[in-house]
This record gives C-alpha cells, structure tokens and sequence, in this order.
C-alpha cells in the first residue's frame, strides 16, 4: 500500500494497522490470509499487525473456520470492549450522549430535551458517562452540533441554531473541563460516519439531514469530505429564489427558508413558531401539510446529484422521513437511490463517538502493548 508523500515509518505502520483493524471490524470472523488479500499487504506485514492487534486486546483469535484443504484457518475477531467513545449530539432543542464500544454498539445513553448553555452543565452528565467504564478504554468524546464550525480547532463559527454558542471554543473549553480528548464536528458530518461505521456506503453519497435546519454530510471518493475550511455540506443555505424568505443566514431564498421544517410549520401554523416547538409542531402534521416541502427538497438534492455525481442519498434526522417522498420522486430515472438513515435519533451522537475512537486507534501510542 503507499502512503501518502512524506509519511514517516510509523505513521505508515499506524495507517496500515487501521486499515487492519477495521477489515476485521467490519469482518467478524477473518483470517490473516483474507486481510493480505484485501489490504495488500505482504502475509508477514499482516502477521505482524495482527499480533500488535491482539497483544494490544484489541484483536482476538477465535476459532477456526471449516476446513476443507491444508491447515485449519484461525479466525480473528474484534474485542468490542476494548475502546469506548462518549459521542454528544448538542442541539437547538435537546442533548443526546451515547457510550458506544468499538464495534460502534450503544452501551449507554441519555437523552435531555431543551438546550444546554455552558460547559459545565454540558460536561456534567459526560463525566457520567465516562465513570461507568474503566478510564483506560476510553478513547475520548466527540460533539456534533449545527455549524459552521471549524473542525480542526473546535471553534463554533455563527452557530446559527445555538443560541448562546456563537464563536465559541467548543472543544477547548470542553477538553479542559474534562481532561480527555474532545473532537467537535459538524452534525451533518457526525451523522454521515455513523454511517460509514456501521454500513458499506457508495464512495459518492451524500446525506441529506433535516433537524431544525438541512444541511448535508458528504462522502467522496469513500471519504467524508468537509473542504478547506470544514464546512462543505452547507446544503440548506443553496439559494433557490433570490426574493425568498429571509434565512437565518442572513440570505434570502435558501433551501432552510423556503421548505425546512421552520418554513413548513410556519406555513401551517400562518405564524413563526418558536425553533424549540417546530420539530413537535411539524410532527403533528399530516402528508398533505409537508408533500410541497418534500418536492421542493427534490429539485434541490437532485442539483446536488447533477454537481457532484452521486450515487446514492440518504435522508436522516427526526423530520427527514416527511421529506422522502418528494426526494424519491426528483431522482426518478436517475438511477440514484434515495433511502432513510437506519440509525434513529442516536444518529448524530454515534457518528461523533467515532471521531475519537477513529483517532485513537490510529494514534502513534494506541497499539502499544497493554502491560500490568
């Protein structure tokens, strides 16, 4: 396998034992002489990472796969125990924590409606979270939370649906206020790798997620794409009539303003609705209410289809289901799938438990041996 230009020798060793690890994750029940063939990799490179795997308890043999000609295949499984992530859905409306293992599976979880303002009372019930398992598999925390946002420093950038969040240093505060690893990303991006943890995504998708707001998470080339500045996938904010309805964005005519449950229960109501009762109101609608929305949706998803060639979307949050419909019918022909996300309202909060525990387990100190 290359690396990429200027890659050390542990970086590279790193990479290749992640690449390992999550071959087996998503194999249960591989062997060694399958993980060459799929990675590449010479049959002693892959030796010798299964036996850092193992020694690290990550990795464990178990088994042996029927026989049929030569010697029996041992096969090797994932320690789900091994790695435990906290993922934090911060929203407009609610705060959602999941404890996941590192087969991705929810442990726990808590679920608290309204919306958090400070850091202490955000890290309160994190820390938990985190006294119910032992420290030393704890990978760290990741947030999802409406952008845009810087996902390398975890700065909040205008936080359009935070109220009280603008411009702030999410994942420092949050980092010293809990002394563990904590990665922010936007939502749409947390909820894109729930789904690329758990199940085999087309390499060009995009995941149209409708909460308060629409936005999207992209998969490109089989990788989550969020552009130079971390915030590609600003779907909702595409301007679709330049004399539109004023956005919270401070535009008029996006996508959000014109067919987003905001908009919807708006329309239904013939009045504002506050943003912490719209997801309640909308869900109280009946199909007629919400089919124009739908379509509208459609026109635009199938833009974003024309411009980046994809080959499947996927709809998800707590209003998306109203919204297929309208979607399926803009992709008719195009031999684009149009699908609901499996994952339910632990959607977006699993997806951010995977930003640590992919981190940690491509950290240079990650495989190293357990001892004592």
């Amino acid at each position: 396998m290359q690396s990429k230009p200027g890659a050390n020798l542990g970086a590279l060793r790193d990479h290749n034992a992640g690449v390992v690890l999550d071959l087996i994750r998503r194999r249960d029940g591989t062997s060694r002489a399958d993980l060459a063939a799929f990675t590449g990799l010479t049959a002693q490179a892959v030796s010798k990472i299964v036996t850092r795997l193992i020694e690290a308890g990550l990795v464990a043999e178990a088994g042996q796969a029927a026989q049929t000609v030569g010697r029996p295949t041992t096969l090797l499984r994932l320690v789900p125990p091994a790695r435990h992530a906290i993922g934090v859905h911060l929203d407009r409306d609610e705060l959602r924590l999941v404890l996941i293992d590192l087969a991705g599976r929810v442990v726990r979880a808590e679920h608290h409606p309204g919306l958090v303002g400070s850091i202490a009372e955000l890290a309160a019930p994190i820390r938990r979270l985190a006294s119910t398992v032992d420290p030393a598999t704890l990978a760290g925390v990741g947030v999802g939370c409406p952008g845009p946002l810087d996902h390398r420093t975890g700065v909040l950038h205008h936080a359009n649906r935070l109220p009280g969040w603008e411009n702030a240093a999410l994942g420092p505060m949050l980092t010293d206020a809990l002394e563990l690893p904590v990665i922010v990303d936007k939502d749409t991006n947390a909820a894109v790798l729930a789904e690329l943890w758990t199940t085999d995504l087309p390499r060009q998708t995009a995941m149209i997620y409708v909460g308060t707001g629409i936005g999207a998470g992209l998969v490109l080339d089989g990788r989550v794409y969020r552009g130079g500045k971390t915030n590609a996938g600003e779907f909702g904010h595409q301007v679709l009539s330049l004399d539109g309805p004023q956005c919270v964005c401070g535009r008029r005519g996006c996508v959000e303003a014109l067919c987003g449950p905001v908009a919807v229960v708006a329309r239904a109501a013939d009045a504002p609705v506050p943003e912490s009762l719209v997801l309640t109101r909308f869900a109280q609608l009946d199909d007629a209410e919400v089919a124009w929305a739908g379509d509208l949706l459609g026109v635009a998803v199938m833009d974003l289809v024309n411009l980046l060639d994809l080959d499947r979307v996927v709809l998800a949050g707590r209003a998306a289901p109203a919204y297929l419909a309208g979607v399926g019918r803009a992709l008719l022909g195009t031999g684009v799938e149009a699908m609901l996300s499996g994952w339910g309202p632990q959607l977006v909060a699993v997806g951010a438990a995977t930003l640590p525990l992919a981190a940690s387990l491509t950290a240079s100190d990650a495989l190293a041996v357990r001892r004592g």
